[in-house]
């Protein structure tokens, strides 16, 4: 699994290559032009609203922090 931050999803990456969107909205706050970091990519400027990190947890559950909600969250198998 990754992140997109821009894009506010996770994806999943199956052994096959097969890739999908495993969550979408990790940031699903009213204002999303306030919270979040701005960034240059290129000639645009972008906010990164998505999350930055991810791991497992002893039990296989995904461990998600989302800086732009200032929480981290727990998926559950």
């Amino acid at each position: 699994m990754f992140s997109d931050l821009t894009a506010n999803v996770i994806y999943k990456r199956m052994p096959d290559g097969v890739l999908s969107a495993f969550a979408e909205n990790i940031y699903n706050g009213s204002d999303l032009l306030n919270v979040g970091q701005q960034t240059r990519s290129g000639r645009m400027a972008v906010i990164i609203i998505g999350s930055n990190g991810l791991t497992l947890d002893r039990q296989g559950r995904l461990v998600v922090c989302s800086p732009a909600g200032r929480v981290v969250m727990r998926i559950e198998k």
